[in-house]
Parts: structure tokens; sequence; C-alpha cells
């Protein structure tokens, strides 16, 4: 998990050392992510915090579970996560809310590593 910058730096060090596929294929041109070099996958976030990548096991750190929140007004259909709202407002105009909260869920937290050192 790269920032923003550093996913640059690094697409640019693939592509100057012929790691990446020419022409059409090339994701740099293409903007086909992520981009899966020396068998891993090589992605940016907006959300990464602090100077150093991080390698991360996706398949065990864990993933994304939706939480039901319960607020007044709100309702759900058997079987979604989605929760909506219906206000009817004096001159019998409606105002429809959805939302669908979701929320990190980490299963194994030794599953990602910072990796320090790299100059980036």
């Amino acid at each position: 998990m790269l920032s923003g910058a550093q996913y640059a730096k690094v697409m640019g060090v693939l592509l100057d050392k012929g790691v990446l596929p020419r022409e059409d294929a090339n994701p740099v041109l293409s903007g086909t992510m992520p981009v899966n070099a020396f068998g891993l996958d090589w992605v940016t976030s907006p959300h990464v915090t602090g100077a150093d990548p991080w390698l991360l096991d996706r398949e065990q750190l864990g993933g994304v579970g939706d939480e039901r929140l319960g607020s007044p007004g709100y309702t759900t259909a058997s079987g979604t996560t989605i929760e909506v709202q219906s206000i009817r407002h004096k001159d019998d105009k409606y105002e429809l809310r959805a939302r669908r909260v979701c929320v990190p869920v980490v299963v194994e937290p030794l599953a990602g590593v910072k990796i320090t050192g790299t100059g980036l």
C-alpha cells in the first residue's frame, strides 16, 4: 500500500526497468489498477498515513463488514444492509435518505508490515 506520490515513483521505476508491458497494456498509460509486478499487486490509497509503504496480505488481513446503526426513523429490508428513511414534509413532498455503513474488520493484525528505509 503506497501513497499517491510513492505509487507514481514506483510505477516510474518499474517502467524504466522494463518490468511493465509496453504500449496498450501499459498500466501507466491505461490507468489500470492494481498493477501486478513481481507477484505483488501494487496499489495506492488516499488514506495512507505516514511516509513508509506497507506490505499487506489481503487474504489474511481482514475485510469490510456492515454495521446497522439503528437510528430512529431508519428501516431495513430483510436480507439487506441498506438503511432507508422516508420523511414527509408539510407541503406533501417526500425526502428519501439511504445509507450503508461499512466498517473495516481486521482478522489478523500481523498480516501487514510497515517497510522502512525505502527512500520513497
